[in-house]
């Protein structure tokens, strides 16, 4: 009797694991193909009492979503005998029917779950009223196509969220991270968040002169310094041409952007003010890049940098510096958080899908029993000596 339960367990966790290592692919996961119809068309036939279809098709990529038989057919049909259900269908005549070439004999509708063409072989058999029969082969072809629409990229601010760019397919309702539909991604993997606000950047007494490229706060010791006013000031913010830069500026910059700022009072060039100031740069948002890293650093003529405090709010650069020369920007790519690029399993907790989890489950039942078996099968008793429960 023990021996029994032993076993029964053991077959009842078999069988678990193998009813949960099974893949049931949800139901709700096709849709209609773009090529949603398939016309199921006769060879030929004559005197038929009753016809049946099945289909043979890939169903990790396509399915028979509903069918219905031809309505001229229909018409003839006993209506209760018609049936077109999974990836069967039978119909059945009121006496016989004559079947003609090319007739059409059903419409199906088929759901895809995987782009390209997809072919389905229909075998049609008639049977007759001699009670004979004979059948056909048909070769169908469905396809699927996404109807991709695009979010273009836009930048977070400190007040909005941003995105990445990114396709949404209005048939599938899945995302995509590129144009062809292949890359699915995670819902709202998309979405950069808010740049976190910084520490205002210090507060410089003096006046700001602007250009269309930025501008820059001009210390008011500077100006008394030289007996000048704001009127007397002139900003120039310029992309560097890197043929004028030094062998050493052109290697440390590389392919970030850099810009020579300059600042004359009284048509004189001032390059070191001696005290704090800042700068300010009109610089958009970029694709792919997390703005809120933005990096501004001094190049010196011998390659040397000095990374300066920097700030990022709304489209603009701030930065401090005590002198004018040429800096680059440097920014970092955006890396969304966690893996991306494969959908969420509905209904599973976050980490491994339910199945996988409900196998390793069963598997560890398994494991259970099987020890237990072992465990009981062979006990000492207290001399010491092996005995066998099955036995006793």
């Amino acid at each position: 009797m023990r021996r029994l339960s032993i076993y029964t367990m053991a077959v009842a966790a078999v069988t678990i694991l193998l009813a949960v290592s099974i893949p049931v692919q949800d139901a709700d996961a096709y849709v209609p193909c773009s090529d949603t119809t398939a016309d199921v068309l006769s060879g030929g036939s004559e005197d038929v009492s009753a016809m049946y279809f099945s289909l043979e098709l890939d169903s990790t990529k396509v399915k028979l979503l509903s069918g219905s038989w031809d309505a001229g057919i229909l018409a003839k049909s006993l209506l209760s005998d018609v049936n077109v259900s999974g990836n069967e269908g039978v119909c059945s005549f009121d006496g016989s029917e004559e079947v003609s070439k090319n007739t059409r004999l059903a419409q199906l509708t088929f759901g895809c779950l995987a782009q390209g063409s997809h072919k389905v072989i229909v075998t049609v058999m008639y049977s007759h009223s001699d009670h004979s029969k004979t059948s056909e082969t048909l070769e169908l072809s469905v396809s699927s196509d996404h109807s991709l629409r695009y979010h273009p990229y836009k930048g977070a601010t400190e007040t909005a969220e941003g995105n990445t760019a990114y396709w949404e397919c209005s048939k599938c309702g899945k995302y995509f991270s590129d144009s062809d539909g292949n890359i699915e991604i995670r819902k709202g993997s998309w979405v950069i968040p808010k740049i976190q606000p910084r520490p205002e950047p210090p507060e410089v007494v003096g006046p700001v002169e602007e250009s269309d490229e930025g501008s820059i706060v001009v210390p008011q010791e500077v100006l008394d310094d030289r007996d000048a006013t704001a009127e007397d000031t002139e900003l120039v913010i310029a992309e560097v041409e890197m043929k004028d830069l030094s062998e050493a500026q052109r290697a440390a910059i590389g392919s970030n952007y850099a810009v020579d700022i300059n600042l004359s009072i009284k048509g004189v060039f001032v390059h070191d003010f001696g005290t704090m100031t800042l700068v300010k740069l009109n610089f958009p948002p970029v694709e792919g890049k997390d703005m809120s890293k933005t990096l501004v650093r001094y190049v010196a003529v011998d390659g040397s940098t000095e990374d300066m405090a920097t700030w990022y709010s709304n489209g603009v650069i701030t930065f401090e510096t005590t002198h004018l020369s040429i800096f680059m920007v440097v920014l970092s790519d955006y890396t969304p958080p966690g893996d991306n690029d494969l959908p969420d399993d509905e209904g599973s907790d976050d980490g491994l899908p339910a199945g996988i989890l409900a196998t390793i489950g069963a598997a560890a039942i398994v494991s259970i029993l099987i020890v237990a078996a072992l465990a009981i099968r062979k006990r000492r008793n207290d001399k010491g000596e092996c005995y066998d429960i099955w036995k006793c």
